[in-house]
C-alpha cells in the first residue's frame, strides 16, 4: 500500500496509511481492509497497475 503512487506522491506520503487506519479503530478486520482498499484506489486517478495484498488481522 504504501508503494502506491500518484505522480511523484506516494500514498504514505504524509503518514496517508496511519491516517487511514485512524478511522478503522474499532472494526472489524474486512470492514478495515475495505476501507485500506477503497484509499489506495481513490488516491490515483488510475486503478493500481500492480497486484494489491492486504493482511488485517484483529486481535482482541
Amino acid at each position: 500500500m504504501t508503494e502506491r503512487r500518484s505522480g511523484p506522491l506516494m500514498f504514505d506520503d504524509g503518514d496517508g496509511l496511519a491516517r487511514v487506519l485512524a478511522g478503522c479503530a474499532g472494526l472489524p478486520a474486512d470492514a478495515t481492509a475495505d476501507r485500506i482498499r477503497r484509499a489506495v484506489h481513490e488516491f490515483a486517478e488510475q486503478p493500481p497497475d500492480d497486484d494489491v495484498a492486504l493482511l488485517v488481522l484483529h486481535a482482541d
